[in-house]
């Protein structure tokens, strides 16, 4: 199962008959969010229900051999009680937009990042309530042979089925998740460059779209921080924005970022710069730039257009007038 990511946002599952569409993001509350269109096997019209999820996420920095606990809450919005099963994955990542892949453990035999076995849950299967909190603990066991660096999996929520008061269950085609981390004590190596630091080389107008790759070498996953900063050709900041921070896995994996600067009416040369650093102690450099030119000709061509036509008049009209009649 892959559940996809996005910059901003909650996580949403929209299911209806003969179509699902799913998009997961980690929200800066700390929530995330499920909702859907459930198609009841005894009811004619669907119902709408919600499930929050708290945390989406679990960091963890860990030494070999070190034990974890904690509680993860499911709230359900909704007016039907849900029955969710409860299924622990290795994770990993391969495309650059942060997809996480959930893998049944063993899937890659040599997959040095599966942390799946380390979790456990107290209970295989969840009931939520309709309108209340769903709690469920987990326990983390670190091996004392862990690797040092990141190793990762997810513990995935499957809603099993919706208990309807005037029915039978129906049962839901869906997976929610919390994302869980671990960066383990120990010497590593990080290594991060921008693959990538790009803009459109002309624009009409702006702000101008940046596009920046970052590729992520080391053996653990790294969130860069930084900012972008855009000078025109006498060295005025016009723009300065900071970069999303979204976590790079790693293993060589990349991960794209878009980012709009400036305004609208821009014109001339300018010069984006990026300047972030990553690392276990945020210390590492990541640096690029690029030059970009913004001119609005059309309206400079209606201008000029204009101003000829305005010189040539004014020309005709002078000469009219001192022409013999």
């Amino acid at each position: 199962m892959i559940i996809k990511t996005a910059q901003k946002g909650s996580l949403v599952a929209k299911i209806q008959t003969g179509a699902i569409v799913t998009s997961l993001a980690l929200s800066v509350l700390g929530t995330a969010t499920y909702t859907g269109l459930v198609d009841q096997i005894s009811a004619q019209a669907s119902t709408a229900r919600s499930i929050t999820i708290t945390p989406p996420s679990l960091p963890f920095t860990v030494n070999p051999g070190e034990k974890k606990e904690g509680v993860l809450g499911l709230i359900n919005e909704s007016n039907d009680d849900i029955v969710f099963s409860v299924v622990i994955y290795d994770m990993i990542v391969e495309d650059n937009q942060g997809t996480p892949e959930f893998l049944p453990a063993g899937t890659i035999s040599s997959n040095k990042y599966a942390a799946s076995s380390w979790i456990g849950v107290d209970s295989p299967s969840l009931l939520v309530k309709a309108h209340s909190r769903g709690t469920l603990h987990y326990y983390v066991q670190v091996p004392a042979d862990a690797g040092p660096g990141g190793h990762y999996a997810g513990i995935v929520y499957h809603p099993e089925r919706v208990e309807i008061a005037k029915g039978s269950g129906a049962a839901i085609n869906q997976q929610l998740a919390t994302l869980v981390y671990f960066d383990v004590a120990g010497p590593v190596k990080e290594s991060a460059q921008v693959k990538q630091f790009s803009a459109p080389g002309f624009s009409e107008y702006g702000p101008v779209k940046l596009t920046t790759e970052i590729s992520n070498f080391g053996d653990t996953h790294i969130k860069p921080t930084g900012t972008l900063t855009v000078t025109d050709m006498l060295g005025k900041v016009v723009a300065s924005k900071k970069i999303q921070e979204q976590n790079i896995f790693p293993g060589g994996i990349s991960r794209l970022f878009e980012e709009s600067v400036g305004k609208k009416w821009m014109l001339g040369k300018y010069e984006a710069k990026l300047m972030a650093t990553y690392g276990r102690n945020n210390n590492l450099p990541l640096v690029a730039s690029v030059a970009f030119w913004v001119f609005p000709w059309k309206i400079a061509l209606l201008i000029i257009t204009l101003i000829v036509a305005a010189i040539l008049g004014y020309l005709y009209v002078k000469k009219n007038k001192h022409t013999p009649q």
